[in-house]
């Protein structure tokens, strides 16, 4: 099974992000564009494990959450790409309480370390891909602010989900196996690590 650590949207979010994605993909040749509701922050990409592995992700996202509380993001109004040769992965940026979330992510990273998963040599770069291999009409610079955010768009990072991605009828899709943050730990007995 092919998994990785997430954030999850919203139905509002997703939104908010499927309108952004359309202004790119009506000026697109082609793409592999993020299916409305597959779209997440991913905090860390697994990649294939069996399913006795699974227990073992479980217990890296536990002692991370430990004492963490929630705290507040907001889709970024910059938008960008990485290339990959004469195609593209354009994504939005994130904002807001990033020193946690980069906090989040190192802690999940030795937790994830300690029970065997290799980590991460690329340093943490939090964004939300709207699609890969994209071959645009127009230079990107042209058509970046068709998808440059317009609105105040909050999010609460409140729980982390081992998700799993699997192929349905040629289409990708992502199902939470494995929910949990803050549900476990209430406000008062939780510390900021900030």
């Amino acid at each position: 099974m092919r998994v990785f650590i997430a954030v999850e949207f919203s139905k509002k979010i997703k939104e908010y992000l499927y309108e952004r994605q359309q202004g790119i993909r009506a000026r697109a040749q082609r793409g592999n564009f993020v299916a409305r509701d597959n779209f997440h922050l991913t905090v860390k990409f697994i990649g294939e494990v069996d399913v006795a592995q699974v227990g073992l992700l479980k217990a890296a996202i536990d002692s991370t959450v430990v004492g963490f509380s929630q705290f507040q993001l907001r889709i970024g109004r910059e938008c960008g790409f990485f290339p990959r040769g004469n195609k593209k992965i354009v994504w939005m940026g994130i904002e807001g309480e990033l020193q946690r979330l980069r906090l989040l992510h190192k802690k999940l990273e030795a937790a994830l370390a300690a029970k065997g998963f290799k980590k991460d040599e690329r340093s943490y770069n939090p964004h939300i891909t709207l699609g890969r291999n994209v071959v645009l009409d127009e230079p990107f610079e042209e058509i970046k602010g068709l998808i440059s955010g317009n609105k105040e768009m909050i999010f609460l990072v409140n729980k982390l989900s081992l998700m799993e991605s699997r192929r349905e009828e040629g289409r990708l899709v992502y199902y939470p196996i494995y929910p949990d943050f803050c549900s476990k730990n209430s406000n008062k007995s939780r510390e900021s690590l900030v």
